[in-house]
Parts: structure tokens; sequence; C-alpha cells
């Protein structure tokens, strides 16, 4: 028996014209001034070295590190997002259950990824 006092919510998805599906390694941010989290969701690229150098065994040539030894990681910001702290939980619930189906799944991606 339906209660005449339900109502029933449809949501229709629709993409920004600005909307890009991005690849993303990591977040960065905080809480703003005004009890926010903010954040910037980022994508960590290596850079890849000039050249490669190959030292056998045999010769064990040994130096002193150089300014060409130091690993450079190029951070692209794709995105920051604002969020009231009210929402925060849901979010964190929402993350909860996605690795809670991968690791259920053994590891593997799921079939309902929805």
């Amino acid at each position: 028996m339906s209660n005449k006092n339900e109502q029933v919510i449809e949501f229709i998805f629709e993409n920004s014209p600005e909307y890009c599906h991005i690849h993303a390694t990591g977040f960065w941010g905080g809480i703003n001034a005004f009890g926010e989290l903010r954040f910037d969701i980022v994508e960590d690229i290596p850079k890849e070295p000039d050249i490669v150098r190959i030292i056998l065994p045999e010769n064990k040539e040994e130096r002193e590190p150089s300014e060409n030894d130091k690993i450079v990681i190029k951070r692209i910001r794709h995105v920051g997002v604002t969020m009231p702290m009210s929402v925060v939980p849901g979010l964190i619930e929402w993350l909860q259950r996605k690795l809670d189906e991968y690791h259920n799944a053994g590891g593997k991606v799921a079939e309902n990824n929805k």
C-alpha cells in the first residue's frame, strides 16, 4: 500500500560543458576560512630522465650525486573542490563503500561501480 504523502525523486544526470574525466593520483588541500573542505584533485607525473646510463657491475663506477640526480615531479592540478563539512561524512561513507566493493571483488574492479 502506497502512502499518499510519499514522493518519488528521480535523478537525471547531465554533464556540464566543462566536464572532463581525469586521472587522479592524489589530493591536496585543507579547511578554508569558512570551515569548508577545500581540495585540489591532482595528478603527479615524474619527469622522465634526459639520459639513462647503465653501469655494469664489473665497472663499479662511483660518482658524487649531481643536480641531475634530483627527482622532479610535475603536479597537475586538474580541479578544485569546495564542499561544506556537512557533506564530508557522506563522501567518506561513499569512498569506503567503493573501497569495500573493490576488496570484496578480490581487488578487481566491480561490475557495478556507480
